[in-house]
């Protein structure tokens, strides 16, 4: 049986007989391994379409949002919306920028980038400049084991003030979900194996002003059962990661040789609340602003060279 029809199936079996609302937007980024399941199954339902956004009612970035949604942008308009946003120093200066912007205003300054490798860089180049800075030698002589599912061989040291991404699903009416950010409020118990402390477990505030418990979880099978914290550094994250998200400031990062995915532009963009907030890393280029599209527009630049960079 087809997937789409067992789905339905399963639904109309359930003895409460729910009424199932499905929420999707097919202008954002396609799931990984592609597939058209779950458009189907919303092609064969009554569909209402909401057209206000809640996130941000900034009227310069609801009209770019409106156009890239829809159509890949031109060099001009994109450069009209970053105007003096655009970062074009070193990636330790540029998150250091960052760093200021949140000291200053306490709001946090979240880098969205396109590969693990660019999250990657960011948040060693963030918490590098943490005062006492925090280097990769730090990490491995007394970090704690992070998500094996998000980067391999893991570590973080934890501290108060340091923003950390959370990597799993545990209390979602509380906003503990996985892609969620928050900032460590207080330590209770610090992992120190030589001082006979073998755990690690502090309270974070998240973006929403939840308060949550982070501590560590347990996986694996009975042989193999290992512990871990279900977070990481949080000052970067991936765009595909960050959907859904809404943030004050965010720095968008294209860091990967070839352009994006489409749809990837449009996300990065709609994270943030205002145009204001709204920063970019490098050199403009059209290719990173390809939209979802059924049809393929003929005039679109979709590689990347000086013909489709922004000046």
């Amino acid at each position: 049986m087809p997937y789409s029809i067992a789905l339905v199936v399963g639904v109309r079996e359930l003895p409460q007989k729910p009424f199932v609302v499905v929420g999707a937007d097919y202008q954002q980024v396609a799931p990984i391994g592609g597939g058209k399941v779950g458009q189907q199954i919303c092609d064969s339902v009554d569909k209402i379409e909401l057209t206000v956004v809640h996130r941000t009612d900034d009227p310069a970035l609801l009209a770019f949002l409106s156009l890239a949604r829809a159509k890949q942008p031109t060099r001009v308009q994109i450069r009209e919306l970053f105007g003096n946003r655009l970062l074009t120093c070193t990636l330790e200066e540029a998150v250091k920028f960052g760093l200021s912007i949140y000291a200053r205003t306490g709001k946090l300054f979240v880098w969205l980038c396109v590969t693990n490798k660019g999250v990657k860089d960011v948040n060693l180049a963030a918490i590098s400049q943490l005062d006492p800075p925090i280097t990769e030698e730090d990490l491995i002589s007394r970090g704690f084991p992070t998500d094996p599912n998000v980067g391999k061989n893991g570590y973080i040291v934890i501290r108060p003030g340091i923003t950390i991404r959370l990597t799993k699903n545990i209390d979602k009416e509380r906003g503990f979900v996985n892609g969620a950010i928050a900032v460590v409020v207080d330590v209770l118990v610090d992992y120190n194996p030589s001082e006979g402390r073998h755990s690690c477990i502090v309270t974070a505030r998240l973006t929403t002003g939840s308060m949550i418990l982070v501590h560590p979880v347990s996986a694996g099978r009975a042989d193999t059962m290992h512990e871990f914290l279900p977070c990481t550094y949080g000052y970067a994250t991936t765009i595909r990661r960050a959907q859904g998200a809404s943030l004050d400031y965010v720095c968008l990062y294209f860091d990967a040789p070839f352009p994006p995915d489409r749809g990837y532009g449009y996300v990065g963009a709609s994270r943030c609340r205002t145009a204001a907030g709204l920063y970019y890393f490098k050199r403009l280029r059209r290719t990173d602003w390809l939209p979802i599209r059924k049809v393929v527009d003929p005039d679109e630049d979709s590689e990347r060279g000086e013909v489709s960079d922004a000046d």
